[in-house]
Order: C-alpha cells, then structure tokens, then sequence
C-alpha cells in the first residue's frame, strides 16, 4: 500500500519571504533571507508613509513586519510594546475595514502566528474588491503553508479559490498527514468537481480515518458522476460494501446489467436494494440466472433440485429478504420472458422453491392485548396524574 500520508515538512521556525515581487531587487531566483531582529520601538517615530514603504518594498522580512505591525496599531489606544498574537487578530479588522489590502497580504506572509496568518488569509479574500488581484497571494500560501491550520482556512474560503489553479496542490493534501487538512481538502475536492480517478481514489482507500473515508463516500454518491462509484468496485473489490452503503442512503438506483460487480454471494442482497424497478426483461433474466448462484438446488444442477423450503435449506441460509422478494418478483413475470434452457431449469426449481415456502410460512395473526392488562395501565397513569404536584 502506497504510503500517502508521510510527514510533509514543518513550518520554519526562520520566517522568510514568500514573495519573489517583495524580494532583493535585481534578484532573478531570490534566496530566502532570514527573519532580522525586530526593531520595533524604531518604528514610533516613522510616518505612515514611510512605514508602508518599509512594509511592501523592504528586502528585510523582519523590517517590513515590525513596519506593519506598527501601522497595525496605530491611532488606538494601546499599549506602546510590539503586539502580541490577540490583539493583532483584533486589529486585523482595522485593515480589513480600510481595504488595506498591502498590510493584510505582508501579514498573511510573514506574521509569525498562525492564527493571524489564518485571519489574514480570510479578510483578504473576503474584502477585495478584484479577487484576481490577490489570487495569486493566497495560490501562493496554499503551496507555501506549513500549518494545519491555516491550511484549513485557505482550502474552505468562501468562495472557494480557483480549482484550476490549485488542483494539483489540493490533490498533494489529500494525502497530508493532519486529519483536519485531510478533510478540509476532501471537501474542496469533492465541492469543485474534483475528477475521482484511480489516483485520487487511491488517497480516500488509503484513508486512516474511517468517519472520513464514509463522509467522503457519501459526498461522492451524491454528486453527478456517482456512477463512477460502480466502476471503482470493479477496480476494488474489498470497497464494495462501503459503495454500496453510501449508494443507498444517497438513494441510489442502477440496473442489475450496471451492477455486474456487485452480483455475488456477499454483495448480491445489499446490491438489490439499490436495484432500479420496474425490472426489465434484461433485469428479470438475470434475476432469473442468480437462482443458480444462490444454490436453491444441489451441485448437480437443476435436475437434482432441492424442494425444501427456502428458509430451510441448509445452502441459502444467508439469502435476505431482499433478494428473496426480487426473486418472485422475476418468478411471476418467467412467462413473459424469452428464457434459455438453463434459465427455464432455474425457474422451475425457483417455482417448487417459492411453492415450498409458502406452503411452510406461518399465518401471521394479530397480537390480541389482554384487557385486564390495559387497565392496569390505565390505572397506573391515572394514579401517576393524579398524584403530581400542582405546577
């Protein structure tokens, strides 16, 4: 089994610069440039002006933080100190509501938190105006991210960001070793149309969390292309029973030509719940055929047939009622049907079958009530009411 979650490499604890157009100028492959010490009591006595000129053209990373945490603050009545992870949060909602798009993007990039990095990824999407301005940032962080969280927040931005421009990065995430990312992932996935070819599917088969790995299956029987999901059995077997579980609460219906996978001992009963009806003359003849599977008869064949009841024979005990009642359902249209010889054997074995086990079915009778006892009952509740304190 291929290995789809190892460990992907951890968020640096050395801050860098994550935007080539923010980096050394005259720099063709500019090299990562470590987070400086920060100077931010230096920056009390600088303009606005200045600041922000530090912040979105400064080749020092530690600079252009200490610039726009400073213009993050200031005007309010806070304390002079650099701020900490909180009441930058907090303020994040001054830039959002300034459109200070620039600050909110050098944030995003560099801010040490991952909570604030998170917030900033939101409120940037959420207030630009020309979301083609900043798609390029925020494609960027997704590839670049380290935190689970963050990750989170960007893969379930509202809209969603591009497909086309982040399909291969999300398809790495499938695979990401937080399950939260995993999830989050899925659902972008799942929600953008996202094709489940062999290798995605390869991911949600390989997935450690079974709650997960069902979501997801549930998504996919509900979207258009869940035909799919009957050919994915045919590749593997072993996730019939989980297709098929999800198909039918998804309400699923196909027809039995469609579900060939499907037709066997383990899997025929659940398969027929999501049979599509009215069966067709196809469907009946198959149906017709599956009485050999089942073994209503001996291993010699027809000829030899077993007349005992269904329910008695030792060889069909695992027959449910679901597929019994498909069965006489095809049985009551044989006449109609162009059958082969075998087939025409089989349904007469299925006839003596369903003769036979009519013939030993108990009459079902009403469950008569004692009267005594539903006066007693009567009596207990009266007693109960009675007995209640006032409200």
């Amino acid at each position: 089994m291929v290995d789809h979650h190892k460990a992907l490499p951890p968020h640096s604890d050395v801050l860098v610069d994550a935007r080539p157009d923010l980096a050394s100028p005259g720099s063709a492959t500019p090299a990562p440039a470590p987070l400086q010490p920060l100077d931010f009591d230096g920056t009390v006595t600088l303009s606005d002006a200045t600041l922000r000129a530090i912040a979105c053209e400064s080749p020092v990373p530690g600079a252009r933080l200490a610039a726009s945490w400073r213009l993050l603050i200031r005007g309010q009545a806070l304390p002079t100190g650099a701020p900490g992870e909180g009441l930058r949060c907090l303020t994040l909602l001054n830039l959002a509501t300034q459109q200070d798009l620039e600050i909110l993007e050098v944030l995003l990039c560099l801010d040490p938190s991952a909570i604030v990095r998170g917030q900033a990824a939101v409120l940037l999407w959420r207030v630009a105006r020309d979301r083609d301005r900043v798609v390029d940032r925020l494609v960027s962080q997704v590839r670049d991210e380290r935190a689970p969280e963050v990750l989170v927040q960007l893969l379930s931005l509202v809209p969603s960001l591009p497909f086309g421009r982040t399909q291969s990065i999300a398809r790495a995430y499938l695979g990401h070793p937080s399950l939260d990312v995993r999830r989050a992932s899925w659902s972008y996935w799942l929600q953008s149309g996202g094709s489940m070819e062999p290798s995605v599917t390869a991911f949600l088969w390989d997935e450690p969390s079974r709650e997960l790995c069902a979501a997801c299956l549930r998504r996919w029987a509900n979207d258009p292309g869940h035909a799919e999901m009957l050919r994915e059995v045919g590749r593997r077997p072993g996730a019939a029973g989980a297709v098929l579980e999800a198909l039918t609460l998804a309400g699923r219906s196909f027809r039995l030509t469609e579900m060939s996978a499907l037709l066997d001992d383990r899997h025929l009963d659940a398969a027929l719940r999501i049979a599509r009806r009215p069966f067709d003359a196809t469907d009946r003849r198959i149906l017709v055929s599956l009485t050999g599977l089942v073994g209503l008869g001996h291993d010699a064949g027809p000829e030899g047939a077993d007349t005992r009841p269904w329910h008695d024979s030792p060889r069909i005990g695992w027959i449910g009622e679901g597929l019994w009642r498909c069965l006489r359902e095809a049985y009551s249209c044989c006449d109609a049907l162009a059958l082969t010889e075998e087939e025409k054997n089989w349904a007469s074995v299925l006839g003596k079958q369903i003769a036979a086990g009519e013939a030993a079915a108990p009459a079902e009778e009403d469950e008569e009530i004692d009267p005594a006892y539903e006066l007693d009952e009567m009596r207990q509740l009266l007693d109960l009411l009675t007995s209640s304190p006032a409200a």
